[in-house]
């Protein structure tokens, strides 16, 4: 919802943000700070070299990439886009951590005064293909009309490994980038 693109332009930032959800892009409330840019991350269309101070990408947006390739593009349009001395910031599930602790069914609930929802993740483990579907079950409840919706989401995430991006970085400045691994 573009929580750290307002925090950033608070502290004086000029803010560049790029989602592939129109619905993303229209929940974050911009400013004469943020530039919003709506693109598939990996397609981004290089436009001024050298642009960026800092590149960041979290909430494990890298995930949703599905193979080196992907992620090998990422990284071009990241390196092309950073000026000289700048950095790429990103988050990501490691594939040994994944494999260790492995994703559960888990259940959230959310009540308000005016509604009543409930979310299913129900994850399926493909180890061969370090990749996790999460098939996403919502129940809704108008509590006016006390009227029940539901609909359903999927999402396939891509786990890399460390040695997967370190062999990658290679290829790029070796201060190119910062990440987190999520276990």
């Amino acid at each position: 919802t573009g929580q750290h693109l307002k925090i950033l332009s608070q502290k004086g930032h000029t803010i560049t943000g790029v989602d592939i959800s129109n619905e993303m892009l229209k929940s974050i409330k911009k400013n004469k700070k943020i530039t919003l840019i709506k693109s598939n991350i990996i397609n981004l269309k290089k436009k001024k070299k050298n642009k960026f101070d800092m590149v960041i990408c979290m909430f494990h947006v890298i995930n949703y990439l599905k193979n080196q390739n992907q992620l090998k593009k990422l990284f071009e349009v990241v390196n092309f886009n950073l000026k000289k001395h700048g950095e790429f910031i990103f988050e990501t599930y490691d594939t040994k951590g994944v494999n260790h602790h492995l994703p559960e069914i888990r259940m959230k609930k959310i009540y308000t005064k005016k509604f009543e929802l409930v979310r299913l993740a129900l994850p399926t483990r493909y180890f061969n293909l370090s990749k996790t579907v999460i098939n996403y079950k919502f129940f809704y409840k108008n509590k006016n009309s006390h009227t029940w919706r539901n609909f359903s989401e999927t999402h396939s995430m891509r786990d890399f490994s460390k040695n997967e991006i370190l062999s990658l970085s290679k290829k790029f400045n070796e201060n190119f980038f910062s990440y987190i691994i999520r276990k």
